[in-house]
């Protein structure tokens, strides 16, 4: 998908000045004397929720057309609206999918470090939210980032109200009611470990120093599915695209040494902890690896927020993976994961 943005500094400064001079009542050209872009800005950036929450909603897109269902995404709480009833909200995006469905979908970012603290959501705000999406006769989903498990879960609101209808939500009832299928989301398995060797060209010094340090030249580098060499082009992007970002970790780092010359170095890559009863193992979600893609992007090393969007396009974080295809020496497992209130008859024809 392609990301079509407006001019940001020709119409950026203009709308701002006008929302502010609105706000305080002042004249475009007093907005300039009046008020420091500097002042508004540092008191935004120090605000961490406004900015964490500001940057998993713009992740959110990302996350969407990186998927490959959706045909549209359309910021649906960009700008002012004027409206009959004062008492709606705008979800954050409206999305189009290629089967012809709409939705409007809010999206919140839940950064619970326990999983019996649930995720909260007030009956007024979700009411002003309800009462815009009956006002466009489209369904409101709401999409939850549980940041610490780096997972999306996509849920209807009126499936797990409270009895005074607000949300009340912990993240095994979230799983349990989740829709994130619709946007096209996959569980992801294969058969562990995951190899990439870094060959040393062996026509230039790769001696081992009395330091225990090493300089060579890369003459080659290579990946290994369950110890079979990956020969598709394809299959490798996909392969470093698991080690970089599923929620396998890292097992094995170190060099490889023949008479005191490097031959190259190997990293693996291996599931926390094995299901004996199958020999795939769980890699994480597609979702979840789109968005480790992107927290790489936008945060740094220390977890400081260093964009809110990346530089780069939704194309530049999907893989393209190809539905229903197993892989010829990285053999893939995708599953599509409804909740237990889709009915019968649509998950067979899914």
């Amino acid at each position: 998908m392609h990301r079509i943005p407006r001019d940001p500094e020709k119409f950026g400064p203009l709308e701002l000045a006008d929302c502010i001079g609105v706000a305080r009542n002042i004249d475009l050209a007093e907005v300039s004397e009046t008020i420091s872009f500097s002042d508004l800005l540092g008191a935004s950036r120090s605000n961490d929720r406004l900015i964490h929450g500001k940057r998993v909603e713009n992740m959110f897109e990302y996350v969407v057309a990186s998927l490959g269902k959706a045909l549209i995404i359309k910021r649906e709480d960009a700008g002012d609206i004027t409206c009959l009833n004062a008492s709606v909200q705008p979800p954050d995006y409206r999305v189009v999918f290629r089967d012809g469905s709409e939705y409007l979908i809010e999206v919140k970012n839940c950064h619970n470090k326990s999983f019996d603290q649930p995720f909260s959501m007030s009956k007024k705000y979700l009411d002003r939210l309800r009462a815009y999406a009956e006002l466009f006769r489209k369904p409101l989903l709401l999409a939850i980032y549980w940041s610490n498990l780096r997972m999306w879960t996509v849920v209807r609101p009126e499936e797990i109200l409270t009895r005074r209808g607000a949300i009340q939500l912990k993240f095994a009832d979230a799983m349990m009611h989740n829709w994130s299928a619709l946007l096209g989301d996959l569980m992801l398995s294969t058969i562990p470990p995951l190899t990439c060797r870094i060959w040393a060209d062996r026509n230039k010094p790769r001696a081992l120093q009395p330091d225990s340090t090493v300089r060579f030249v890369i003459s080659a580098i290579t990946f290994y599915a369950a110890g079979n060499e990956i020969l598709s082009e394809e299959e490798k992007i996909w392969a470093w695209y698991f080690m970089l970002h599923s929620r396998w970790t890292e097992t094995k780092a170190e060099p490889v040494l023949n008479d005191g010359q490097l031959e190259y170095i190997e990293y693996e890559s291996a599931p926390r902890d094995d299901t004996p009863e199958h020999d795939f193992q769980h890699l994480g979600t597609l979702s979840g690896m789109v968005s480790s893609y992107y927290n790489y992007l936008t945060v740094s090393e220390d977890g400081r927020v260093t964009r809110l969007t990346p530089s780069v396009g939704p194309a530049a974080l999907s893989i393209g993976l190809r539905r229903g295809f197993y892989g010829d020496v990285l053999k893939l497992w995708m599953f599509e994961v409804w909740p237990r209130s889709k009915p019968e008859r649509d998950l067979i024809e899914a």
